[in-house]
């Protein structure tokens, strides 16, 4: 018994480090990264080093501040000659990026996401278009109203802070501040801040700092489903994820992961509730009892 708990020992411990090896360098956190598609097809990558750098095309600047980017009309004769053409910002799966709108809006897009926006707001609104998650500062004009179309969904406001999650899962609006309209086949809703709205679970009262835990760098898991909770790491850490038993997925957790800790960290604190386990086999990590 005590030469094979020896060899058993020897054996263990390397596979425990090839593990963790494996994990932290093919599966690694998000980071700043994002670029933008033109009507043509033309993508032009945005910088992710802090450096200012100033891009003009199709009739608006791209400045590049620490933060993100800036979105200008642009100012000179032949920019103003160029019609208003739509473009996309794009962040990848594991990236997030900030960007603030020809309007002055601030727009903080989470991974897997995209938003469709003009080189310049013109008529009586302002209009974009969302796919995956976005938290908006909006800037007020109550001439133009700030609209925002999602799937199922368009929201309208004045001036103020909201989040949109529109990924495949659900459609669901957060209030923080102000005031919002939900159009949604053909009625029209008001939310009031601390609410949610989800088109497909009706609404009610929110922890308004778990939904916006994305933005301050942090997970924060309140009595989670371990599927819900695993469709956000995948999105910001861009693995695959392998359920063993489909049960597992219908446990819930409770806990505040920071968004930057290596996959390492957020498995091992996952596993301390003794109900689940996992191994990583190149960017997949596999669920088990």
């Amino acid at each position: 018994l005590g030469v094979w708990l020896y060899f058993r020992a020897q054996v263990s411990q390397p596979q425990e480090s090839t593990l963790a090896a494996i994990s932290m360098d093919t599966i690694c956190p998000g980071y700043k990264q994002a670029y933008i598609e033109l009507k043509s097809g033309e993508r032009i990558a945005l910088g992710n080093t802090g450096n200012k750098q100033e891009k003009r095309i199709e009739g608006m600047v791209l400045k590049e501040e620490k933060d993100g980017v800036m979105i200008l009309p642009g100012d000179s004769l032949a920019d103003k000659a160029v019609a208003v053409e739509k473009s996309w910002i794009v962040v990848p799966r594991g990236g997030e990026y900030q960007l603030i709108l020809p309007d002055g809006t601030k727009v903080w897009l989470n991974s897997d996401s995209k938003l469709e926006f003009p080189n310049t707001f013109v008529g009586d609104e302002r209009r974009v278009k969302l796919a995956g998650e976005a938290y908006f500062e909006v800037a007020k004009n109550k001439a133009k109203p700030f609209r925002v179309e999602v799937d199922r969904v368009e929201v309208v406001v004045l001036g103020t802070s909201f989040n949109i999650h529109a990924y495949d899962e659900a459609v669901k609006t957060t209030l923080v501040e102000g005031a919002v309209k939900l159009n949604v086949a053909g009625k029209a809703y008001s939310l009031s801040p601390g609410f949610e709205a989800n088109v497909d679970q009706g609404g009610g009262k929110i922890d308004v700092q778990a939904v916006l835990a994305w933005k301050e760098g942090k997970i924060i898991a309140n009595d989670e489903r371990l599927e819900d909770i695993f469709r956000q790491l995948s999105r910001w850490y861009d693995f695959e994820i392998f359920y063993q038993n489909a049960a597992v997925k219908d446990l819930h957790f409770t806990g505040n992961i920071p968004r930057h800790a290596t996959i390492n960290e957020v498995l091992k604190f996952l596993e301390r509730t003794h109900l689940v386990h996992f191994s990583v086999v190149g960017r997949t990590v596999i669920v088990s009892e």
